[in-house]
């Protein structure tokens, strides 16, 4: 190879290598694949509307606050599906877009939570999703991600790709991860340019000493282990189990699918976050948010049914930064609210319940008389996912600094 060659071929290098966040890696052995458990949280960024997906259908202060576009039914139109066991012995329904989630629920493996959310009373879209995915409650010199000190408090060392997001840049919550890898599909774990480029880089970083060596021979060794792996997989061959099937146009979709893919190559994933926009519901909910629920219940409702062989390893979990309005607005949506919901999904979880404390929708029982008081700290219910995967408390107590975990929900 020419000089000139060598060095357009390690500028293409350079290039690849920041295409694929090397700074945000971690190697070690490739050939010992983890069995443990995997967290994946969806974070449905918007701010959605948790008394429409998931309705308290009898009561009269909820039927009467929205316009009939808003709200869910137990007959007629607009007429949900009917659950079992909701709080307090009252009547709860899903959307009726959500039958890929009611099948779960019924089947015993989903569990819901109400009115959960942060507990200082943020409206603001910005401030509630940094908080969430810092894992407090208010600011702070906290710049590292709940996520990120999870999978360093597993001390997994061992890993081809630990942690990952699916879909974008890296969210808030791996903020100060050197372990997480922000991709969209495992074809893009992969070195791009010349064919010779591997064995050329490879010679450079052989006698290299110190954490540059280490990071470059790690890397090659990495890549080069994953595509080996994909050998017989090639991107676009990938074939989901048990019929599954991944919906088209739906960006959840497509990103679960890359998920299963891999868990299923065995890199060794303990963490993944996936995030799903759009619940911004100030105007045209009644036809936004339908579709919003279509795309969320059938993507999920897929991955789950191609996860089959990992569900006991697999624990799901969706929020959102807050719910919405009890009282829809003028322009048929509904504004930034205080409650909302979660969705947790897994092997281990004791679905097909309802979980949390409802003080119901009454005015004097709401949030500044507006909103649906948030009576479960999100963090509980994050720290109770996550406490089985250690074996001392305190380890998992250290993933929410100054946060005193309440008695367990019983989700597992």
């Amino acid at each position: 190879m020419q000089r000139r060659d060598f060095i357009q071929t390690c500028a293409t290098f350079s290039a690849a290598m920041a295409s694929i966040q090397l700074n945000a890696l971690a190697f070690g052995q490739a050939d010992t694949p983890d069995k443990n458990n995997i967290i994946i949280h969806i974070f449905l960024r918007g701010g959605c509307d948790a008394l429409q997906l998931i309705a308290p259908v009898a009561d009269r202060f909820y039927q009467d606050a929205r316009a009939e576009g808003l709200k869910i039914k137990d007959s007629g139109s607009n007429k949900g599906i009917n659950i079992a066991n909701g709080l307090n012995t009252l009547p709860f329904a899903l959307h009726g877009n959500a039958g890929g989630l009611a099948e779960l629920y019924a089947s015993g493996k989903l569990a819901i939570v109400h009115a959960c959310g942060i507990s200082n009373g943020t409206r603001s879209h910005f401030e509630a999703q940094d908080l969430m995915d810092l894992g407090i409650v208010s600011r702070s010199a906290q710049s590292q991600g709940w996520l990120s000190r999870y999978v360093n408090a597993l001390g997994e060392n061992n890993a081809l790709i630990p942690a990952a997001h699916l879909g974008g840049v890296l969210p808030l919550s791996f903020s100060g991860s050197n372990k997480a890898l922000a991709l969209n599909s495992v074809a893009d774990f992969n070195l791009k340019g010349d064919a010779r480029l591997a064995g050329l880089i490879a010679q450079s970083y052989k006698q290299e000493k110190g954490v540059l060596g280490e990071v470059g021979r790690a890397t090659l060794a990495a890549l080069a282990t994953i595509k080996e792996r994909l050998r017989d997989n090639k991107k676009g061959d990938y074939q989901p189990k048990n019929g599954a099937n991944y919906p088209n146009d739906n960006p959840l979709a497509d990103n679960l699918r890359a998920l299963a893919q891999i868990i299923k190559l065995d890199t060794g994933l303990r963490a993944a976050s996936v995030d799903f926009g759009g619940w911004d519901t100030h105007d045209e909910q009644s036809w936004r948010f339908p579709r919003l629920v279509e795309k969320l219940s059938q993507a999920i409702a897929a991955f789950y049914n191609d996860m089959a062989d990992f569900h006991q390893r697999l624990t799901l979990v969706v929020m959102s930064e807050f719910g919405r309005r009890l009282k829809s607005n003028k322009s048929e949506g509904t504004d930034h609210g205080h409650g909302g919901m979660a969705l947790v999904l897994g092997g281990r979880v004791k679905g097909g319940k309802m979980y949390g404390s409802w003080l119901g929708l009454d005015t004097e029982l709401l949030d500044h008389r507006v909103d649906l008081q948030v009576t479960t700290d999100y963090r509980a219910i994050l720290a109770e996912l996550i406490a089985p995967n250690f074996a001392q408390a305190a380890a998992a107590a250290s993933i929410f600094p100054n946060f005193v975990p309440p008695k367990a929900l019983g989700l597992l």
